[in-house]
């Protein structure tokens, strides 16, 4: 290869276009389209109607946004989550979700009513129950793995379905044997419908 076509393949896999190759093109209806877009070193999304939005990345030490394109509200259409590495294990998590009535992507931030209720600090870990119709969002802490679930209302605001909760002595449920886990489940008031004792393997 001539020294001008090596010139040539170093310029094009090092250029932008390429490099951002792999930011994400979303289609949350049919026929309306929307995309992410590095500015610098921040990060914007088209809006179907062509208006931009910047994004907001979550904070971490150095490490590169990574992308994803999926239904994080089970209402059917393709929302936005990005993530960085938090810490050894843990990932956190900034959500753009579709609203069908605006035909625009919203910010979605963790409600105040459920910070002081979820063991992560926002959305962290994030998974999808099909099943379940819920949103896991998981994080590890000192030797153990927590998780709270999160289900939406018709509004597309989360509420907590399940969280994990770490039992320090006996519980007057259980007077008689000692269980250091219960998952507890909450319905849409906040009120607990169901208690399952666990152990460390579940």
């Amino acid at each position: 290869m001539s020294l001008a076509l090596r010139l040539f393949a170093t310029a094009l896999l090092t250029s932008p276009l390429l490099a951002h190759a792999d930011l994400p093109t979303l289609q949350p209806e049919l026929g309306l389209k929307a995309r992410v877009e590095q500015k610098g070193e921040n990060y914007r999304l088209q809006q179907p109607d062509g208006s931009w939005m910047e994004l907001q990345i979550p904070e971490a030490n150095e490490t590169e946004p990574r992308f994803e394109v999926a239904d994080y509200d089970f209402d059917g259409h393709a929302d936005l989550a990005i993530s960085v590495a938090a810490g050894m294990v843990n990932e956190s998590y900034h959500l753009y979700l579709y609203r069908p009535s605006l035909r625009r992507f919203e910010f979605l931030p963790m409600p105040e009513t459920l910070i002081d209720r979820i063991n992560c600090s926002g959305f962290s870990g994030l998974g999808r129950n099909l099943k379940e119709r819920a949103l896991y969002s998981n994080c590890r802490s000192g030797p153990r793995w927590y998780y709270d679930a999160f289900r939406f209302d018709a509004q597309g605001q989360p509420w907590l379905y399940k969280t994990l909760q770490v039992q320090d002595d006996y519980s007057p449920d259980y007077p008689y044997v000692f269980f250091p886990l219960f998952e507890k489940t909450f319905d849409t008031q906040g009120n607990v419908v169901a208690s399952r004792a666990m152990n460390d393997d579940d």
